[in-house]
């Protein structure tokens, strides 16, 4: 038997639960869903096809201001049903990936071995969201907050990281994470006072320093895996790339240098701008061929069940 219940005033159910003692080997097992026993389909599209794939309704009443539809249906149709509703939903599943661009700020603190980011106090772990957002992230404002884990010489160093990516490295608002995975290479050559250019302060740091002018400039690149924050952590089809910036104003390398070596800590504001990629969503073709595979499958089954009639 199949129940369905409208509440929607579409006249069409609003989820489907089904139920079959027959079906071969638990292939769906049963479980309580509002009184009924079955699978609940709740995604729109995959209820249609399952009820489509139903026979004539038998019976209709009104149950506790619901529409109640009661079908007969047989073992084959019910298995078809659910499993051509289950592969639409997966291919609907995999059709919002993340794209567009997001800018943040907030205050560094650099040591040796440790990059630290927060917006007020040290170890507060935030950042405020500048403009502009785009795509996936344009639903966010000006001073909407975030999160943002600090990166250590052991576990981040420069290329991929040995431990794996950083679990939600950065974990915005409107529930995007990114997953950290790689950093730039480390800047061939350490500043000097004759190397003031693409040069770094600290062997084996990703962080790369120019002289310009009066000022200079600090930054470093990564990479990996933006995904809806509420998601496994999984390689994911949305690649981010980003860059972390910082200027300071009125000073030389060697001046930086000097307050690294004494006090232990660079302090200073940064930026950053990351852009995610959409990756790749199943071409029309090869929709169009798996569906059409369940057709092929919906008539083979249909033929047999009609032959052991």
């Amino acid at each position: 038997m199949v129940d369905a219940r409208s509440a929607d005033g579409d006249g069409g159910p609003d989820s489907a639960a089904v139920s079959c003692s027959t079906l071969p080997h638990g292939l769906f097992p049963s479980y309580p869903t509002n009184g009924f026993t079955g699978i609940v389909l709740k995604d729109a599209p995959a209820r249609r096809l399952f009820l489509a794939s139903q026979r004539t309704l038998r019976h209709t009443s009104v149950v506790g201001g619901y529409r109640t539809h009661t079908m007969r249906l047989n073992c084959a149709r019910i298995s078809l049903g659910a499993l051509a509703a289950m592969g639409l939903m997966a291919l609907s599943a995999g059709a919002a990936p993340i794209n567009g661009t997001v800018n943040w700020t907030g205050t560094v603190d650099a040591t040796p071995t440790t990059i630290d980011f927060y917006l007020k106090t040290l170890g507060d772990m935030t950042f405020s969201i500048n403009l502009p957002t785009t795509g996936s992230f344009s639903d966010m404002t000006q001073g909407d907050m975030g999160t943002i884990k600090p990166l250590n010489a052991a576990a981040n160093p420069p290329g991929t990281f040995p431990g794996g990516p950083v679990l939600d490295w950065v974990t915005f608002s409107d529930g995007i994470s990114l997953d950290l995975a790689s950093l730039n290479a480390a800047p061939a050559s350490l500043c000097s006072a004759s190397v003031t250019a693409n040069c770094g302060l600290v062997a084996g740091s990703p962080v790369i320093f120019n002289q310009i002018g009066p000022n200079v400039s600090a930054a470093f690149n990564g990479g990996g895996t933006a995904r809806l924050t509420a998601d496994a952590a999984t390689a994911g089809d949305s690649p981010f790339t980003l860059g972390v910036t910082t200027q300071f104003a009125n000073t030389t390398i060697a001046a930086l240098a000097t307050q690294l070596a004494t006090t232990g800590h660079i302090v200073d504001s940064y930026s950053v701008t990351a852009t995610a990629t959409a990756g790749a969503v199943p071409e029309p073709g090869t929709t169009s061929a798996m569906l059409g595979g369940l057709l092929v499958l919906a008539g083979l089954v249909t033929r047999r069940a009609r032959r052991n009639q």
